[in-house]
């Protein structure tokens, strides 16, 4: 990185700050995509409150951004996300806007943008939405003070150099749990604390960085990823859609060679949970991130089987169907 980059240190309510200021007022009704590369540069639309028009606005604007900063010459080190709340919109609308941001950090994807998070905002709060920055701990409320986050835009680190610094810490921690349990102690061991986790042992959102850096981890081993994906029970696989999202939210940047390993998992709590077209969409990143991973190709090839034969109306077995796929890559 050249000695004339800049750095930002934003704390996770300041970004909304930060976009307001930029612009004199709330973008009210807005999505607004900030991306951090050798200058600041923002982006904006606005989006309609019918979530059926959403995955189309995602992917359009997002194609338009990822356009425009190839022709400006810009390779961003990761983008930000801010979704403005419409007027008269507040903390109950945080659920129902997930799907927004899910639909952009799909497409950001598809164009090989790194997403750093996401966020919801009124005119006086800002709310993570599931899965927004790896510091973020539980998110819900912090009021924002006006022009803060100018005033702290030119500290020394970003969020990339936190999450480097979680990551290495969290190998050191795995590979000592390596040395102490064994390979498959460490599996069970890992295996045991998701089935927990998906029995509502714990609030996802409130699961800590270097757990989830943990089972990033975990999710590079096949193993792995194979017995963990035959674990969800049907009440749980929300909660798994949730678990795995958090995951596959740390691989921005440097880290998105491990992308693989959650994406995968996430596609197949997602095809579980019905959600065929988006589990297609992971699945198929995930192909994309490691074509040589045999899970995640049974995967996509059982999620667009799954795709048609909804729109043909062919009765099929969607969990019987996957172990089928799935264990067809396992030896005997």
């Amino acid at each position: 990185m050249s000695s004339n980059t800049p750095h930002f240190n934003l704390q996770p309510g300041d970004l909304a700050d930060l976009v307001a200021d930029a612009y004199g007022y709330e973008p009210a009704g807005h999505v607004v995509l900030a991306a951090f590369g050798t200058k600041l540069s923002l982006f904006d639309i606005a989006y309609e409150q019918d979530p059926d028009t959403w995955p189309d606005l995602a992917a359009d604007f997002i194609g338009i951004v990822a356009h425009r900063l190839r022709a400006l010459g810009q390779d961003p080190r990761e983008v930000l996300l801010l979704v403005y709340a419409h007027p008269g919109d507040g903390p109950e609308a945080i659920e129902k806007h997930t799907l927004l941001g899910r639909r952009l950090v799909l497409a950001c994807g598809n164009h090989s943008l790194p997403v750093g998070g996401r966020q919801f905002a009124t005119p006086t709060h800002w709310w993570s939405l599931p899965g927004f920055m790896p510091s973020d701990g539980p998110g819900l409320g912090s009021v924002r003070l006006r022009g803060a986050a100018l005033a702290q835009a030119a500290a020394a680190s970003s969020p990339a150099d936190t999450r480097r610094e979680l990551m290495e810490r969290a190998y050191i921690d795995f590979t000592d749990e390596l040395s102490v349990h064994g390979r498959d102690g460490l599996l069970d061991r890992l295996l045991l604390f998701v089935a927990d986790l998906l029995a509502g042992g714990q609030d996802l959102e409130e699961l800590p960085d270097q757990q989830l850096a943990r089972l990033l981890l975990a999710t590079q081993n096949g193993t792995f990823r194979y017995r963990a994906a035959l674990r969800f029970e049907p009440e749980e696989v929300k909660r798994a859609r949730r678990l795995w999202q958090r995951v596959a939210d740390l691989c921005t940047g440097e880290h998105a060679q491990y992308a693989a390993g959650p994406l995968t998992l996430l596609g197949i709590a997602a095809l579980l949970d019905g959600d065929c077209q988006e589990a297609s969409e992971h699945l198929r990143r995930a192909v994309q991130s490691r074509p040589d991973a045999e899970d995640a190709a049974s995967g996509l090839l059982c999620a667009e089987f799954a795709v048609l034969a909804h729109r043909f109306g062919v009765p099929l077995d969607v969990p019987d169907e996957l172990r089928r796929h799935l264990r067809a890559d396992r030896p005997l």
